[in-house]
C-alpha cells in the first residue's frame, strides 16, 4: 500500500511540474514572438518617418526656389 502512494505522489508531482513548465515555456516563447513583431514594426516605422522626412525636405526646397 505505501508504494502505491508513493507511485502517486510522483505521478501528481510530475504532471504539476510538467504543467508549470509547460506554460512558462508557452508563456517565453509568446514574449519572444511579440517582442520580436514590435522590433520589426518599429524598424518599419522608423524607415517610414525618414523616408518622409526625406521627401517633405525635398518638397520644401522645391517650394523655396519657386517661391
Amino acid at each position: 500500500m505505501e508504494n502505491i502512494e508513493i507511485i502517486l505522489a510522483s505521478i501528481t508531482s510530475s504532471t504539476v511540474i510538467t504543467g508549470i513548465l509547460a506554460f512558462l515555456f508557452r508563456t517565453w516563447i509568446s514574449e519572444r514572438l511579440k517582442g520580436a513583431i514590435k522590433n520589426e514594426y518599429d524598424e518599419k516605422l522608423e524607415t517610414h518617418k525618414a523616408n518622409l522626412r526625406a521627401e517633405t525636405e525635398v518638397e520644401l526646397e522645391k517650394f523655396n526656389l519657386c517661391g
